[in-house]
């Protein structure tokens, strides 16, 4: 009862506050209380009943050694100081209390007790706690939106190198993500990686695969160092907001991809394009002037062949005669190829079967073969269709597919004609075990007039007559070479 004075003088406060007040000795047992809590008085009474420290009742959660150390500094030094605790009510809810103490006459007499007031602050502090989540939700999510502006522009950034381009997106991948100091990025495309400093395979990892047109091209992922985490939730967990983040970077390095492989079949395009510009030129150029050469060459090697005829010549003039023919009947040769590539001869479409074409100029190809020791394979098929062409034309294909090949094995070898048809056309492949081509000068064989070989040793028409003759019939021409290992020519004819 002696307590009851300093009780009501404090409880219109408490009963403001809603809190609760205790006075305790200077050894920090309660020897009083009144409680105006919510939720009603009674619990707070059976938990206070009883001679109890303060420490003991209000902070029973944390180290005791806090409130108890607090408590003993202020029964010495009583300044005005807020003091927090936590406990648990009977419904086994945590529970902040708010303590403020003033040192107050014992009214025996006999020395001073303090006076503490409790106020509940546990919604104080879930509202606070609430607004600190929704901050940091909110920071969160505005660094994922500016990375993803940082990325789109990237994407389309002008004049910017593809690598460049994909460094800078790799750069600023980690920075979208809560912990950017313990993440590592990986970018891999087309077998080609691409990966952050110190990227350590972890087993907290996140990956989005790079499609284009439903064909995976690679992918991306981002990897937490455990190591490098400095958060007090250890079982870190990707939010919902960084996986789409990054499925939204797996899209922009698929458009990256698809703008770089456009470019690059536009500059392909370009190169085709100029291409056949100067092989139109070249072709109007070559026919003006085989057409020119034409009348004097044949009055040459009439009157050449005129000559050899004539009887009782000196053996001298009968032997630069004959150089004579033969010269201009190369001459002739080299003509008549310049007219197959400024496609001044007509195309004479009939049937045509390959392989009575390769039977047909075996008695030509067997020698040559033969005199160069080269061992010649026929794999024909016995059932060849026969094709729309001109037998012609088809036959210079493989006459000058047969004599380079036979050029490329100066020592001899081995030479395979292959025939075969499927459900579009037929094949024909050439195939060699000579010198083979260099990756220098693969991309230019089928230009005109371009040659490895010797002054009056080839023209350079060869092949280029043979890419015309075979486009004008419909197909293409491939070559599969390695140096030293020999040569493949196949061509593709459509039955059309």
């Amino acid at each position: 009862m002696r307590y009851d004075p300093l009780l009501n003088d404090a409880t219109p406060v408490i009963d403001a506050l809603e809190g609760l007040l205790v006075i305790v000795d200077v050894n920090g047992c309660i020897v009083a209380w009144r409680s105006c809590l919510h939720g009603g008085t009674g619990w707070v009474d059976q938990a206070l009943c009883g001679a109890k420290r303060w420490w003991d009742v209000f902070d029973p959660v944390d180290p005791k050694k806090f409130s108890r150390n607090f408590f003993r500094q202020f029964v010495r030094n009583p300044v005005k100081v807020r003091h927090v605790t936590r406990w648990c009510n009977p419904d086994n809810k945590l529970v902040f209390m708010e303590w403020v103490f003033k040192r107050m006459p014992d009214p025996s007499g006999d020395g001073f007790v303090v006076m503490g007031m409790g106020q509940d602050i546990s919604s104080h502090l879930a509202a606070q706690l609430n607004l600190a989540r929704q901050n940091h939700a909110l920071v969160e999510k505005n660094k994922v939106i500016a990375c993803r502006y940082r990325i789109a522009q990237l994407s389309v950034e002008p004049g910017l190198a593809f690598e460049d381009r994909l460094r800078q997106i790799l750069e600023t991948i980690p920075q979208a993500f809560r912990y950017a100091q313990a993440v590592s990025a990986h970018i891999e495309l087309d077998g080609i990686s691409y990966k952050t400093d110190a990227f350590t395979p972890g087993s907290k990892r996140l990956m989005k695969r790079v499609s284009i047109q439903g064909k995976r091209r690679g992918r991306v992922e981002v990897i937490y160092d455990d190591c490098r985490i400095d958060a007090a939730d250890e079982s870190v967990t990707f939010l919902q907001q960084e996986k789409r983040f990054l499925e939204a970077v797996a899209r922009k390095l698929a458009l990256v991809m698809e703008r770089k492989e456009a470019r690059e079949a536009e500059e392909v395009l370009k190169e085709q394009i100029k291409h056949a510009d100067r092989l139109a030129t070249i072709g109007q150029l070559a026919a003006g002037i085989a057409h020119e050469l034409n009348n004097p060459l044949a009055d040459i090697l009439g009157f050449a062949q005129l000559v050899a005829n004539s009887p009782d010549l000196p053996e001298q003039t009968y032997a630069d005669s004959i150089k004579i023919v033969q010269s201009a009947l190369y001459a002739r040769e080299v003509i008549k190829k310049i007219l197959f590539f400024s496609r001044q001869t007509h195309l004479r479409e009939t049937t045509a079967n390959v392989n009575a074409l390769v039977r047909d100029w075996l008695g030509f190809i067997q020698p040559r073969c033969a005199q160069s020791n080269i061992a010649l394979v026929l794999e024909l098929d016995p059932d060849l269709p026969d094709i729309y062409g001109d037998p012609s034309q088809l036959n210079q294909v493989l006459v000058n597919l047969v004599v380079n090949a036979i050029h490329a094995m100066p020592g001899g070898g081995r030479l395979t004609i292959i025939t075969s048809a499927d459900a579009e056309g037929i094949s024909l492949v050439v195939k060699d075990t000579g010198t083979g081509i260099s990756e220098e000068i693969i991309d230019k064989i089928f230009l005109p007039f371009f040659t490895t070989k010797e002054v009056d040793k080839g023209t350079g028409l060869g092949l280029s007559v043979v890419y015309g003759i075979v486009t004008e019939h419909g197909g293409n021409i491939s070559v599969d070479s390695r140096q030293d290992e020999g040569s493949q020519f196949t061509i593709r004819l459509p039955f059309r």
